[in-house]
């Protein structure tokens, strides 16, 4: 289930126990000498007639009475710090657990991407530097205007303006697979043989289902032959990161998620049409596992990515409170965040007031460059996007080594994560 710490009751104030003694022993002295009086008046007969006993009773029965009142106020008061100290007592017990279940991240083992790079090469530095913008370029050299888009090109391949997009997107997704499952190989070759593998595919793109199976098949057999095979089942949807939640959502062992291979790709028509304005074509693979793969096998993960949260506008400040918590960072530790959906979206915006509210490193980066805008850099990568995010921050970890915010935006949400070194 998810985990809301807001849910659990608020801490209570734990009242001390004051006992006001002026005004206590001024009672006391009222106490005894109305009693004392009420005795000697009224129940005169009733008293004992040897001095001591007599000045023991006088004094003694309305002393015992004002005792009584005053442990009877004493213990009320013990009882409302003893009720508030068990609430609290409930609430650590119930935040404890929460933190000690929700913390428990899913292990990036491998990440890939493959993005068409221009003439500069295109990596999580080079957007980091905000030496990566998207470029008009033309789609062929007799085409008779520039296209504000980024595509992917399978070497070796060229492709005119009559030609069909169908043939060209499944090369290009033959390419793509081949580039991917060489880079997670070493991954791959870690796990055990016959270790079950989870398969995630998310495609959009005009190749028929079919087709995309046999290419994945092919491309399976050649790198993680090892690896009982599966027919995985093809989405044309987000590849969305809020699926990690799910997949912890395990009861009370979110450790057992099980080596989880993921694909997204985003092609785009080209030849027959001109693909949108502001978009890009990209590939993302990546291998991941829960704590308990990690141990068992040996693994060597290069990043942790903590429970996401996803939160439309006016629930962010909700939802990094929890992405932050769940990483056992606070903001002022985080100094870079990968966005998409664009800097300038109200999602986005309303997120930067939130770092303004609640310290994130971040907005205190000059100009705010720790802010990495994938959308402006490379463009609109649609199913990938999500995932290409955490592939670019999994890189990015082995140069820097600190934590950082992933905020991808999808139909005005957006999801937060925090991505750590395991």
């Amino acid at each position: 289930m998810p985990f809301d710490l807001d849910q659990i009751a608020p801490a209570q104030p734990v009242p001390p126990v004051k006992v006001a003694w002026a005004a206590w022993l001024l009672l006391l002295v009222l106490i005894v000498a109305a009693g004392a009086a009420a005795l000697l008046f009224g129940a005169r007969r009733f008293l004992p007639t040897t001095p001591v006993a007599f000045w023991l009773t006088v004094p003694g029965l309305p002393a015992l009475g004002w005792l009584i009142l005053l442990c009877f106020a004493i213990g009320r008061q013990q009882a409302r710090q003893t009720a508030a100290q068990d609430i609290n007592l409930q609430r650590a017990v119930e935040t404890g657990h929460a933190l000690k279940v929700a913390s428990i991240p899913l292990a990036v083992l491998a990440a890939a991407y493959q993005l068409d790079a221009l003439a500069v090469k295109i990596s999580s530095a080079s957007v980091a530097e905000r030496i990566t913008r998207r470029q008009p370029q033309l789609r062929h050299s007799a085409d008779p205007q520039t296209v504000d888009a980024r595509w992917l090109e399978a070497p070796g391949r060229a492709w005119l303006p009559d030609m069909l997009d169908e043939p060209r997107q499944q090369a290009v997704l033959a390419w793509a697979l081949e580039a991917l499952f060489k880079q997670i190989k070493p991954a791959l070759a870690a796990l055990p043989e016959g270790v079950a593998l989870r398969v995630f595919l998310h495609v959009d793109t005009q190749v028929a289902d079919e087709a995309v199976r046999a290419l994945w098949q092919d491309a399976w057999a050649k790198y993680a032959s090892h690896l009982p095979a599966s027919a995985p089942v093809i989405a044309r949807g987000l590849a969305a990161l809020s699926t990690a939640e799910a997949w912890l959502e395990r009861g009370d062992q979110p450790g057992q998620v099980p080596p989880t291979l993921l694909f997204a790709l985003q092609l785009r028509p080209l030849l027959q049409a001109l693909p949108p304005a502001g978009s890009a074509e990209a590939a993302v693979m990546l291998l991941l596992a829960g704590t308990d793969a990690v141990r068992r096998f040996g693994l060597q993960p290069s990043a942790a990515l903590h429970r996401p949260e996803r939160r439309a506008p006016d629930r962010i400040e909700h939802g990094l409170r929890h992405a932050l918590r769940w990483s056992g960072l606070t903001g002022a530790t985080i100094a870079h965040q990968w966005l998409t959906g664009g800097a300038e979206s109200a999602a986005q915006q309303a997120l930067l007031s939130v770092f303004e509210k609640h310290p994130v490193g971040v907005r205190q980066t000059p100009e705010l460059r720790g802010q990495h805008d994938l959308d402006r850099a490379i463009g609109n990568t649609g199913v990938a996007g999500e995932w290409l995010a955490v592939a670019l921050v999994a890189e990015h970890l082995k140069g820097t080594g600190v934590p950082q915010l992933v905020a991808p935006e999808t139909d005005g949400q957006i999801t937060l994560a925090v991505i750590t070194l395991f």
